[in-house]
């Protein structure tokens, strides 16, 4: 089945260009990423799925982190399944709004249902917090803005949440890079 699975999907999953830039991914190359380990495939700048996204192949990154995922699940542990979901997420957040309830999908799985209140890093709070900015829920983006100012340790994270509340209504990719008009 699993088979069965990953010819269906590499053949209608890669078969993308975008403008000047390449985004098809060969089946040798795809064999490639799966052998992968974690840290390789979602952790290595410029290795894995992002060499797509270093391109600007956003889909694709999507595509092909889940059917990483797929592939590898057995061997991945609770919190890398979640990064793993949330990196899915972002590259579908990336591409276009379009592709928002995708990315709010992906972007669910990555909670931490083992996070408590008293957990300094807060990460629910910053993945509840980018939901709401895919769905142009201001009020929600605010309310998990300010949980997370309550952390030391997730300063990134809260600097992300305020470029979202400062360009709140553009796109994800601006927000997120602080690339918009919006700084």
């Amino acid at each position: 089945m699993k088979l069965l699975i990953f010819s269906i999907f590499s053949c209608l999953a890669f078969s993308v260009s975008v403008a000047a830039t390449d985004c098809q991914v060969s089946s040798e190359k795809l064999v490639e990423y799966l052998k992968m380990n974690y840290q390789e495939f979602d952790q290595t700048p410029g290795k894995g799925f992002r060499e797509l996204v270093d391109q600007g192949c956003f889909v694709e990154a999507g595509k092909l982190i889940d059917l990483w995922h797929f592939h590898s699940q057995e061997n991945l542990e609770p919190w890398q399944k979640r990064i793993s979901y949330w990196h899915a997420g972002q590259s579908y957040a990336f591409a276009e709004q379009a592709l928002y309830p995708l990315a709010v999908e992906r972007f669910q799985k990555s909670i931490n249902h083992g996070e408590t209140a008293n957990d300094d890093f807060k990460w629910n709070a910053y993945v509840r917090g980018s939901i709401a900015f895919l769905r142009s829920d201001r009020s929600n983006l605010e309310k998990y803005r300010d949980e997370l100012s309550s952390t030391t340790t997730a300063k990134m994270n809260l600097e992300i949440l305020d470029r979202m509340l400062r360009c709140f209504g553009q796109p994800y990719l601006d927000a997120y890079g602080g690339s918009g008009n919006c700084n």
